[in-house]
């Protein structure tokens, strides 16, 4: 009670935030009873404040400071989700004609396009509200452009391949999709406002700095400034990944503050008055915020360090505790949703662990080095930077456990050569940003290309070198959040609050995180795990053993459902790259898509079917050369005989592929022999082909039969096959084709089926 009484903001926004976070997750009901519940503390706090007693007074001010700090969260939510997020979900699964304003542009291809768009009108009647627009079908339209379609709202989907797709869309604002096809959307005006005026603005800088620095560099440079990731190039988004600093990527509050930072330093040796410095520093503040779409990292940075400016204009003592958590309460009255923003809550709990734990743990690793020898002291402030990217880390695990599920035990010391280099690469970005002409841009523009180039290179030479992000998917680490989570609350009540104290959860989460780990790894042992995977009329094979993943594409080669299947690595066989790729056969996407694939993943091997004809000699000969620029070993075999491929222990079977005269798509049928049981892929109208006796036999040893639906169209019935495994089609209309009753591997939402062999 009395640290309430003595930080009373840092205890009402702690409260207000805190509380928001809990009833986000909870019904309507929940937030009327607690409405109601709320009146006893609320009036008993009343009542001790008009007490003559001082210590019954003081009480009365804490209890009532936190029943209106949970009192007014829980109006926010009922406002926001009971009233406006409710009568927008009240749309869902309508079709109605609507125009929108285009706000970003997420794909451009010829098969779709998905853009982020603010609803207008809908049939005819005003409306605002932000949805996922996505056409079916190729359809070009630039920001700030006005669209006209017939569209169908539907909810997002709860979650895509482990991935929380719902909360990430309603961090955004974004409660509905609306689909539609390209062909029927048409553009009918533009629409000019502060938003789109900066978005716009977004997309001339970058396109300016990519053209002064190379597309490449400048990408770079417009990713870290802009927050553009889009722009940074795959590769090297994968680097950062392996090394556990992609956070330098998303602009945050490292960024502004970096930017405001030097922006005030040469304010202030141009001796400026001080207000003039709080204007300027206040205006970059609010052009950064804008220009960045008002992302919600730089928001709570921008407003800590207009705060923290603030105050040093006007003589008081600085607070950054109580600034970050103004700041979070003030983003989060505004935007309820916030408490879903995974920018967000990552920013807000690493700037936590900073001023928290990392503030402690370099406070004392600095002053035992100080009167020791200079080789002490300098590997005393070594130790200090790290433990405070440790301290960030620790804070951050839980958010990353949620949304990300994998962990780069190098990150501390990758943060610490990697983050004073985005920093001063910051500055060289700016300084392209300001200059596109004469001798200061040839300086910039050369300035900010070598950095790039050297940070890009260290990036990729260190990535090699590194392990593989481990996995906090696995059932055991949600037992370490809570050992540690009940180890922390203890440590609280008995007021141990020391700093060798506060690392206690910390060495219990990893305790019995690495425990549990030691046992999966040898539980699982020679077991192999396969995923079979449908994506439309599309399959695909994941297959994993000892640490290795193999990706087996049936597909046509599109690049969205490969990236999809490739995400379920690190989501569902608990991998944080797929390691080889095996193509059954050849289609002119699949060059883009090995390119792309490469370039996301730690590829080490590529296998492909030799090539029988013009085009897919092209195919091939594009392949061979992207991989041996790459340096992923490659490995062919015949597309006109069975073919053995080994992987570990699985001992991989490629039937010869097969031509139907009413079709050009060849006929595919692979067994996967895994040592401990036989998984059989039967591709659409194998039975129908010359095939049919090497598949038949094939299906009739199989323990698990896959009947597939890529390749030529279905046009005969299933034959009568003995097996005595378990058998699954790609979807229902395998079923109806065949005729036959299999369960499909699209149920329960998902889009794959698991099988372990062991």
């Amino acid at each position: 009670m009395e640290r309430i009484g003595k930080y009373p903001m840092l205890s009402f926004c702690a409260a207000f935030l805190l509380s928001v976070f809990i009833l986000s997750e909870g019904d309507k009901g929940l937030r009327l009873s607690l409405l109601c519940l709320l009146a006893l503390p609320t009036a008993a706090g009343i009542i001790l404040l008009f007490c003559r007693h001082g210590t019954l007074r003081q009480q009365g001010k804490a209890v009532l400071l936190i029943s209106l700090a949970v009192l007014s969260a829980d109006l926010v939510q009922l406002l926001h989700k009971d009233r406006i997020s409710a009568r927008i979900l009240a749309l869902d699964g309508q079709e109605a004609e609507m125009t929108a304003v285009i706000e970003e542009i997420d794909l451009k291809e010829d098969f779709a396009a998905v853009y982020t768009a603010k609803v207008r009108t809908l049939d005819g009647r005003a409306a605002s509200f932000r949805v996922k627009l996505i056409l079916r079908g190729e359809f070009d339209a630039e920001i700030g452009r006005i669209v006209s379609l017939r569209a169908v709202m539907a909810r997002p989907a709860k979650a895509e391949n482990g991935f929380p797709l719902r909360r990430y869309y309603a961090s955004l604002s974004i409660l509905l999709t609306a689909e539609g096809e390209g062909s029927d959307c048409r553009v009918i005006g533009e629409h000019r406002s502060p938003t789109i005026f900066f978005r716009q603005l977004s997309e001339r800088f970058a396109a300016g700095m990519r053209l002064r620095a190379g597309k490449e560099y400048g990408g770079l440079a417009s990713g870290l400034l802009l927050g553009r990731r889009e722009d940074v190039p795959d590769n090297v988004k994968r680097d950062f990944r392996f090394l556990g600093i992609s956070h330098i990527l998303a602009v945050s509050g490292l960024h502004l503050t970096v930017l405001a930072g030097g922006l005030l330093v040469l304010l202030r040796r141009l001796h400026l008055p001080r207000l003039l410095q709080l204007l300027l520093c206040t205006a970059l503040i609010l052009f950064m915020i804008f220009l960045t779409g008002f992302t919600l990292s730089v928001v709570r940075a921008g407003i800590m360090y207009f705060l923290s400016l603030l105050a040093s204009f006007t003589g008081r003592a600085k607070d950054p505790l109580t600034a970050l958590f103004a700041a979070g309460a003030l983003i989060v009255f505004m935007s309820p949703d916030a408490t879903a923003d995974v920018g967000f809550l990552l920013s807000f709990s690493a700037t936590l662990g900073l001023l928290t734990l990392g503030k402690r743990l370099s406070s004392a690793i600095l002053s035992k080095a100080t009167h020791k020898p200079r080789p002490i002291r300098a590997l005393g402030k070594l130790l200090a930077s790290a433990s405070v990217t440790l301290s960030a880390m620790l804070f951050t695990l839980p958010f990353t456990f949620l949304y990300f599920g994998e962990l780069s035990v190098v990150a501390p010391l990758s943060n610490l050569l990697f983050v004073p280099l985005s920093g001063i690469f910051l500055f060289a970005s700016a300084g392209l940003l300001l200059f596109s002409v004469g001798p200061p841009a040839a300086f910039f523009g050369g300035l900010t290309g070598s950095l790039a180039a050297l940070i890009t290179d260290l990036a990729a030479f260190f990535a090699r070198l590194v392990p593989e992000p481990i996995s906090l998917r696995h059932d055991f680490t949600v037992t370490a959040f809570v050992f540690a989570g009940l180890s922390f609350v203890l440590l609280l009540f008995l007021k141990k609050r020391s700093v060798l104290f506060l690392l206690i959860p910390a060495v219990i989460w990893s305790g019995i995180y690495s425990g549990g780990l030691a046992l999966y790894t040898r539980r699982t042992g020679d077991s192999v795990t396969i995923l079979s995977v449908n994506l439309m009329k599309n399959d695909y094979l994941l297959i994993r053993q000892h640490g290795r993943t193999l990706l087996c594409d049936f597909s046509d080669g599109r690049y969205t459902r490969s990236k999809s299947v490739a995400s379920l690595t690190s989501s569902e066989l608990y991998d944080a790259s797929v390691d080889v790729l095996l193509l059954t056969h050849l289609h002119r996407y699949h060059v883009s898509t090995f390119c792309k694939l490469a370039d996301n993943n730690r590829l080490s091997g590529l296998i492909l079917p030799e090539p029988t004809d013009d085009a897919t000699a092209e195919a091939a000969s594009a392949l061979s050369e992207e991989a041996s620029e790459r340096g992923i070993r490659l490995l062919f075999y015949s597309p006109t005989r069975e073919s053995t491929v080994v992987f570990r222990s699985c001992r991989i079977t490629l039937m010869p592929q097969t031509m139907l005269s009413r079709s050009v798509q060849p006929i595919l049928c692979l067994s996967v022999d895994t040592g401990h049981g036989i998984f059989g892929y039967f591709g659409s109208s194998v039975f129908e082909s010359e095939l049919c006796g090497k598949a038949t036999a094939l299906a009739s040893r199989s323990d698990v039969v896959w009947y597939g639906i890529h390749g030529p169209n279905i046009k005969k019935p299933l034959p009568s096959i003995p097996v005595s495994g378990e058998v699954l089609v790609s979807s229902p209309q395998v079923n109806e084709d065949y005729r036959c009753a299999f369960e499909p591997i699209g149920s329960d939402g998902l889009f794959f089926r698991r099988f372990v062999f062991e």
